[in-house]
C-alpha cells in the first residue's frame, strides 16, 4: 500500500517480473532484482495487510524470472543459472532441470501436470512431465503459427495454452 518502494526488505521488491497465486491465495513473487522468491500471505484477504516471507533466498538463486504454483509444487525459473527448480511448499528442492539458454515463462497444465517452459533465445516451448522428464519441444524463430520470436510468458486457462511473444508482439493460442 502507499507509494511504491524499491528495496531489499520483506514486502519490498526490486524488479519483480512474475507472480503466481496458490489455491490458498498465497502469492509467490519472483523478485529478480533481489534474486529471491517472496511468499506473500494475505491477512483478512487484503493485500494492504499482507505479510511477506522469503520463500527462496538469494543464497539459492542467481536471477529468477518465472514462478508457477501447482498443487504442492512451486516451480522457479532461475534464468541466470539456466535451470528450473521444483520445490515443495516448504521450500525443499525436489529436483532441477538444467540446460536452458534463457528460460522466462513456466506454466503447468492442470489435468496432466505437464510443465511448459518458454525459452526466449531459442524460440521454443519445452514440455516436461511432473517428474521433470523432457517430453517434447517445439518452435523455431519465425512469425507463422507455432513459430516464436522471443516467447516470454506462458499461461493455461483450462487446457488452452497462451504464449506471449515479445519479438512478434502477439499472443498465440494453442488448444
Amino acid at each position: 500500500s502507499g507509494e511504491p518502494v524499491s528495496g531489499t526488505e520483506l514486502n519490498e521488491f526490486t524488479f519483480p517480473v512474475d507472480l503466481s497465486i496458490a489455491a490458498d491465495d498465497t502469492i509467490y513473487v519472483s523478485d529478480r532484482g533481489n534474486a529471491r522468491i517472496q511468499k506473500v500471505e494475505l491477512d483478512s484477504g487484503a493485500l494492504s495487510s499482507a505479510t511477506s516471507t522469503e520463500f527462496i533466498s538469494s543464497a539459492s538463486l542467481v536471477g529468477p524470472w518465472g514462478v508457477e504454483v501447482s498443487g504442492n509444487r512451486v516451480y522457479v525459473l532461475d534464468t541466470n543459472a539456466s535451470k528450473m527448480m521444483a520445490y515443495n511448499t516448504s521450500a525443499e528442492l525436489q529436483y532441477a532441470i538444467t540446460g536452458f539458454t534463457d528460460a522466462r515463462g513456466v506454466a503447468v497444465e492442470q489435468s496432466t501436470g505437464e510443465i511448459y517452459i518458454s525459452d526466449y533465445v531459442e524460440d521454443t516451448i519445452s514440455v516436461y512431465t511432473l517428474e521433470g522428464v523432457k517430453k517434447a519441444e517445439w518452435g523455431t524463430d519465425g512469425n507463422d503459427g507455432g513459430e516464436f520470436s522471443q516467447p516470454l510468458g506462458v499461461f493455461f486457462v483450462g487446457e488452452t495454452l497462451y504464449v506471449a511473444e515479445y519479438g512478434n508482439d502477439r499472443i498465440q493460442v494453442f488448444e
